[in-house]
């Protein structure tokens, strides 16, 4: 089976750079059954490295609070406990009740400014709460 692809486009030469092997590409999905093709704005999503700073950041709170604290908690637990406190809140409307909704926005569709900001909150809630953090830049 062959496997899908992601292409960026940022102008009309990478276009047609890129056109026939993405045209090349579709073709060789199609031996296997339907394909879902979907085209959209780039949105500069958040790095593999932010992510992974994120869920360490929780992990080493999680550690230190489960020492520290009688009630004890997990990496997950932090992580959705912070992402509600400091995460980004979407409106979106519903056509079935006619209302705007608040949703809590997926840390896999945030930006790399909003993944910052994220982590940037939860380096100062933990340094207020006297919570150490390693340098991940020292781990390696």
């Amino acid at each position: 089976m062959t496997e899908g692809a992601y292409y960026l486009i940022r102008n009309a030469d990478e276009w047609q750079r890129f056109r026939s092997g993405l045209v090349r590409h579709c073709e060789a999905l199609l031996s296997d059954g339907a394909i879902f093709v979907k085209a959209d704005r780039y949105t500069h999503p958040r790095s593999i490295n932010q992510n992974d700073m994120f869920r360490g950041l929780c992990r080493e709170i999680a550690e230190h609070w489960n020492l520290h604290n009688g009630e004890h908690t997990d990496a997950e637990a932090v992580a959705r406990d912070f992402k509600v406190k400091f995460g980004v809140i979407e409106t979106k409307y519903s056509p079935v009740t006619d209302q705007r909704v608040a949703v809590l926005k997926s840390t896999t569709a945030y930006t790399k400014a909003e993944m910052a900001a994220l982590i940037t909150a939860v380096l100062a809630w933990a340094a207020e709460h006297r919570i150490p953090i390693s340098d991940p830049r020292m781990a390696a």
